[in-house]
């Protein structure tokens, strides 16, 4: 259980940047498998999907000039999302949290560029993210039955999550 526990929070944590390996997914997977109840599925992608926003938080302007991809993505939420930020960067935050707009991975990026202190910014991203990742387990029977009518793309995916989650 420890092990398997470990292996949620680090694939939320390595999938926060490499899509493939797409947290939202694992908590679907966790849930329709019930391997665990919804909640400690929820917190334990958060905890992996946090700890790499808290990296990103120190990280952010370093990796922001190495890696082009998020180079776009930070300056396209700069831009489109400037006065809002401005403004209001925690209510942004959980906005991004809960439903990914603008993109958690560049607030995270941008968040210490702002003055706003790492707890406050990252209460609000882990409270929008608990829920999102608790809602998509407890859901997780029931979304595996609508991927299972999508293409067989997604069918590989499911393959390789089952995989990834059996190791």
């Amino acid at each position: 259980m420890i092990l398997e526990a470990l292996s949620l929070v680090g694939i939320c944590f390595i999938g926060t940047i490499v899509w493939v390996f797409s947290p939202e997914a694992t908590a679907v997977l966790y849930g329709s498998q019930d391997r665990m109840p919804a909640l400690v599925v929820g917190a334990l992608c958060t905890l992996g999907q946090c700890s790499m926003f808290a990296l990103l938080y120190f990280l952010g302007g370093e990796l922001t000039e190495r890696w082009s991809w998020m180079k776009k993505n930070v300056d396209k939420t700069k831009t489109r999302f400037a006065d809002q930020l401005e403004r209001s960067f925690l209510t942004m935050s959980v906005s991004a949290g809960v439903i990914g707009i603008p993109p958690a991975i560049a607030i995270s990026a941008l968040a210490k560029g702002f003055g706003l202190r790492l707890l406050p910014f990252l209460s609000c991203i882990a409270v929008g993210r608990f829920g999102r990742f608790t809602l998509l387990a407890a859901g997780g029977e029931e979304a595996i039955k609508y991927f299972a009518a999508a293409p067989p793309l997604s069918n590989l995916a499911m393959s390789l999550w089952n995989q990834i989650a059996t190791l």
